[in-house]
């Protein structure tokens, strides 16, 4: 099995994992991670996506995330005594690179991704994709679509609905979860199935909720999951995901997050999910057979405060790829 020419929009990854000071008792994830060479033996495919060509704000910056989340990844060590999971033993990690995106034509850039990831789904790996604006869940979820032959459903981590309509008629990071109801062939993300995590704060829009309500797109605001915990609405949510579908896509804006451990993106705000809660989800997301790929998007380096968003990135990232490498095979 190999890589066809849609590989050629894959570039190679924008910083190399160093090793720091070597010991001999520890192993760095430099040590662990491969490149595409490795691709038909990987268990987690790294993709990054360095492109936030649809922020509609005015505060960009996460075309910079891939490579502060590898960098942050770079200070990790393979075992996390909390979920009890060291990824230096028979686990593959292969950091496909960047995909080659054009920072000023949203549409080619999603063209890109859709094809990049489709490719890559014919390996075992599980895309691992780091955005980049939240429009890039659009084309990631659209090539699950391409390999599946079923329904595909949609869990969604985040402070935002990003149901828009438009930004003056463009598509933007507001748009996507709309786009994939709308204009994916055959109805095949249908609202049922779309679950989303984590709103909150006043950076929504009444008539947004209200299209959310009458679509049947299933909402868990943040204060749910603090009253309820982060078990018993992932479980209502994944039920809910799965419902009548063959694979589920899964989409993580950091935003979501509380601005305390998150506070280096677009629009930060307080009353997100601590870092306990979006650990053991994406864990428990990433050992299901079901979740085909994954993404990670909006942390902006040049917004944030001593590298915080970056390393709580990279620290979700692994949760999800940790919880990957317990998957049975």
């Amino acid at each position: 099995m190999t890589a066809s020419q849609e590989i050629q929009y894959l570039l190679p990854p924008s910083v190399k994992l160093n090793l720091f000071a070597p010991d001999a008792y520890e192993t760095r994830l430099s040590q662990i991670m491969q490149d595409i060479s490795e691709i038909e033996r990987a268990q987690a495919t790294l993709i990054g996506v360095p492109f936030d060509g649809a922020i509609p704000l005015g505060r960009a910056g996460c075309r910079f995330g891939p490579r502060a989340v590898r960098e942050a990844m770079a200070t990790k060590i393979s075992y996390n005594p909390d979920l009890d999971v060291d990824l230096a033993e028979n686990f593959v990690i292969v950091d496909a690179g960047d995909v080659d995106i054009v920072n000023t034509n949203v549409l080619e850039s999603h063209k890109r991704i859709e094809s990049v990831v489709t490719d890559l789904l014919k390996f075992p790996g599980v895309p691992v994709i780091i955005g980049g604006d939240h429009s890039i869940s659009y084309p990631g979820a659209k090539a699950v679509c391409n390999r599946v032959k079923g329904n595909v459903g949609v869990i969604v981590f985040d402070a935002h609905y990003d149901v828009r309509v438009s930004h003056h008629g463009e598509i933007s990071s507001g748009t996507p979860f709309r786009r994939m109801l709308e204009e994916i062939q055959g109805g095949r993300i249908k609202a049922k199935n779309l679950v989303e995590i984590g709103l909150r704060s006043f950076y929504n829009s009444g008539p947004y909720h209200k299209y959310v309500k009458e679509q049947g797109i299933r909402v868990f605001p943040a204060t749910t999951v603090h009253e309820r915990g982060i078990d018993s609405v992932l479980k209502e949510g994944i039920e809910y995901a799965k419902d009548g579908t063959d694979a589920l896509y899964v989409t993580v804006d950091v935003d979501g997050l509380d601005q305390t451990i998150a506070p280096g993106t677009n629009v930060p705000s307080i009353g997100g999910l601590t870092g306990p809660q979006i650990m053991k989800a994406l864990f428990e997301l990433g050992k299901d057979t079901a979740v085909k790929a994954f993404d990670f998007v909006e942390v902006s380096p040049p917004l944030d405060i001593n590298n915080l968003t970056a390393n709580t990135g990279a620290e979700v990232v692994l949760a999800f790829i940790a919880g990957v490498s317990r998957r049975k095979r």
